[in-house]
């Protein structure tokens, strides 16, 4: 003790010694862990030159030669593949040389359209889409100017090709066709795109040919963007409207006879013979209570009721409508697989957004 007492300093300065020497055998741990880590990455970046060096792969004149053909015959390549696509799908029509022949013409064009829908296998209903977007240029007194001619039969030939389509794909109607634009195109780097807006009606089965149709076989490459289909609701007066019980008023009253039921739209039909006693009468009594029965499923009647017999006093017009049925109210109810929307024989209703492409040719960038 007298030892430590007399030493402390010493001791101090051992103990902290110590320490700096377990850090130190820390560091020298961890530097020789990333010295081997750095050791074997350089090992394989060396046993990379060295195969490169056997395989005898050098930057020689004849490597870089051969390196600038590639080059060159990828972008001539290129080249030739945007001059091809300018070639074939570019609309460039013939139009008149005077404005009052485009107006005549166009209007001449318009109702060659209107025949051609008319004269299809199946005519295609094309009443809700007067001039086919034509309809302000068709009827302006004003002449158009002469720079925008070309531009308008430009825009003729893209909805002239449409209809084509259209009247080739069996379509029940054509309700409209828009040009968001008008005049004005879309302009890329590589392409400009027109965009067509148009709503169709048909069966799914049509609605994808035309689809289909339009996408491969037109004259020009129209570019589906956007799609949205829907289809009538199939229930009586929709999903909601079909399973609820209409109030009771002047159209319901008519049908009634005395000692009728109140409707409850959750629990079915009152028994007719257990109607609401009046609460204001000779004996002057509280009225009575009243038993409710549920419609059985699919038809069958409740216990005590004949669905073939029916109710007195429910002789009701449209009473089957508003319930979700057809015909009496003793018919079967549309069920789940009677509400299927998209089915082969139910019209569907689709806007289509077609953008049409043309390539730019390749001088015509810098």
């Amino acid at each position: 003790m007298d030892f430590i007492k007399k030493n402390w300093g010493l001791l101090l300065y051992a103990l902290g010694c110590l320490i700096l020497a377990l850090l130190i055998g820390y560091k020298i741990s961890v530097a020789a862990r990333e010295a081997g880590a750095n050791r074997k990455a350089l090992e394989e970046q060396l046993e990379w030159f060295r195969q490169v060096r056997k395989d005898n792969v050098k930057l020689t004149n004849e490597n870089e030669k051969a390196a600038q053909d590639n080059r060159d015959r990828a972008e001539r390549a290129f080249e030739d593949l945007r001059r091809t696509m300018a070639t074939k799908y570019r609309i460039e029509p013939r139009h008149p040389s005077t404005a009052v022949e485009a107006v005549r013409s166009l209007q001449d064009e318009i109702r060659a359209l209107a025949r051609t829908l008319d004269a299809a296998e199946t005519p295609v209903d094309y009443s809700r889409c007067p001039a086919f977007s034509f309809l302000l240029r068709a009827q302006s007194k004003d002449l158009p100017a002469k720079e925008d001619i070309p531009l308008i039969f430009r825009q003729l030939r893209i909805i002239q090709e449409v209809v084509r389509i259209v009247a080739q794909s069996h379509l029940q109607s054509l309700d409209s066709i828009e040009r968001p634009l008008d005049l004005a195109v879309i302009e890329e780097d590589l392409y400009t795109a027109t965009p067509v807006v148009m709503t169709v009606t048909g069966t799914p089965e049509q609605v994808q040919t035309f689809i289909n149709k339009i996408s491969t076989e037109a004259n020009y490459l129209f570019f589906l963007r956007t799609l949205a289909v829907e289809t009538a609701d199939q229930a009586a007066n929709g999903a909601l409207g079909s399973i609820a019980a209409p109030a009771v008023g002047a159209g319901m009253g008519a049908g009634m006879g005395p000692g009728m039921g109140m409707m409850d739209p959750a629990m079915g039909m009152m028994d007719p013979g257990m109607g609401m006693e009046p609460a204001m009468g000779a004996g002057g009594g509280a009225p009575r209570a009243s038993t409710f029965r549920r419609p059985g499923r699919r038809g069958q009647a409740g216990a005590g009721m004949d669905p073939a017999a029916g109710m007195p006093g429910m002789d009701m017009p449209g009473m089957e409508g508003a319930m979700g049925q057809t015909g009496t109210a003793g018919n079967e109810p549309r069920w789940r697989d009677d509400l299927r929307p998209f089915e082969a024989d139910r019209p569907i209703t689709a806007t289509l957004r077609f953008d049409v492409i043309e390539f730019n040719q390749p001088d015509a960038n810098p």
